[in-house]
């Protein structure tokens, strides 16, 4: 399943990684690291894009963003690839890990309030 969602900026609009860049947004989930080096779903943000949609729930776990494979990156590199500028785009794909058919869906977030 791929949908669209719009970000919601944060209150601070400090830049992330450089000054020389534009601040860099979230999609609002909080992750936690498994065993096997996969980035699972800890918790959202309240009133975050991923909260919002009603179709990200704690326990999924983080496939690709935007076709690149995440699992088993170190996270450091993979939340370089959630953030961007606000009003850009990000998709992602998760396991859903209640499934036992193991159903993967992909989620498109705009990032702009």
């Amino acid at each position: 399943m791929v949908f669209g969602l719009k970000r919601k900026a944060t209150a601070e609009k400090t830049p992330i990684f450089s000054p020389d860049q534009p601040p860099e947004e979230g999609i609002g989930i909080i992750f936690k690291v498994g065993g096997n080096g996969g980035m699972y779903v800890k918790s959202l943000v309240e009133d975050g894009p991923a909260a919002r949609s009603g179709m990200i729930m704690v326990g999924d776990c983080l496939l690709s963003v935007d076709g690149k494979t995440a699992f088993g990156k170190p996270t450091d590199k993979v939340v370089r690839m959630l953030l961007g500028p606000f009003g850009s785009e990000v998709g992602l794909t998760l396991k859903r890990w209640k499934d036992t058919s193991s159903v993967v869906f992909s989620v498109a977030f705009t990032l702009r309030d």
